[in-house]
C-alpha cells in the first residue's frame, strides 16, 4: 500500500514534479503497469485545477492526499479557492458527467463542445479527461471557502497482484 499526504507550495512547478514522483511510486508500490501512467495523470489534473482555481498565496496551498492498493487508488486535492464561483464551476461540471450513461460519452461531448467554442474558459475537460481516460469516479467538497475533489480509481486484479 502506498500513502501520501502532501501540502505543495501552490505553483505551476510543482505539478509535473509530483506528476513524476506519483509515477515513480505507484511503480515502486504496484510494479511497471498501465495504471502508473492513468494515476499520474489524474494527480496532475487535480493538481492544475488546484493551482489554476486556488488561493494559496492568502490561504494556504494545495493539499494532496493519495492511497493506492492492488484494488483501489484515491486521490484527494482540497485547497482554497479565489471564488464561490470557481467551486461552483467544478460542482456544475461533476453533476454534468454524472448525466451521460458513460465517461467517455461524456469526454467526447466535451471535446465536441469545445470545438465548436474553443474560447470558453473553464472548459471542465481535465474532469471529463480524469473520469474517461484515468478510469476515475469523481466527488467534491466544498466548504467554508475549502475545495476537495476526490477521484476514486477501481484497480482490480493487476498484473502484479495477479503473478502471485
Amino acid at each position: 500500500m502506498l500513502t501520501l499526504d502532501v501540502t505543495l507550495r501552490g505553483d505551476w512547478d510543482d505539478v509535473e514534479r509530483v506528476r513524476s514522483s506519483v509515477w515513480n511510486c505507484v511503480t515502486a508500490a504496484l510494479g511497471p503497469f498501465d495504471v502508473r501512467d492513468a494515476f499520474a495523470m489524474v494527480v496532475a489534473e487535480l493538481l492544475e485545477n488546484a493551482v489554476k482555481h486556488g488561493s494559496s498565496n492568502d490561504c494556504g496551498p494545495p493539499r494532496l492526499r493519495l492511497s493506492i492498493d492492488p484494488l483501489r487508488g484515491v486521490v484527494t486535492v482540497r485547497n482554497v479557492v479565489v471564488s464561490d464561483r470557481c467551486a461552483e464551476r467544478v460542482l456544475r461540471s461533476l453533476e454534468w458527467l454524472r448525466g451521460f450513461p458513460t465517461s467517455e460519452e461524456a469526454y467526447m461531448a466535451r471535446l465536441l463542445a469545445l470545438a465548436e467554442c474553443p474560447d470558453e474558459g473553464g472548459s471542465g475537460l481535465g474532469l471529463a479527461r480524469v473520469a474517461y481516460e484515468g478510469g476515475c469516479t469523481l466527488s467534491a467538497d466544498y466548504d467554508g471557502g475549502v475545495l476537495s475533489v476526490t477521484a476514486v480509481m477501481d484497480l482490480g486484479p493487476s498484473p502484479a497482484t495477479a503473478r502471485g
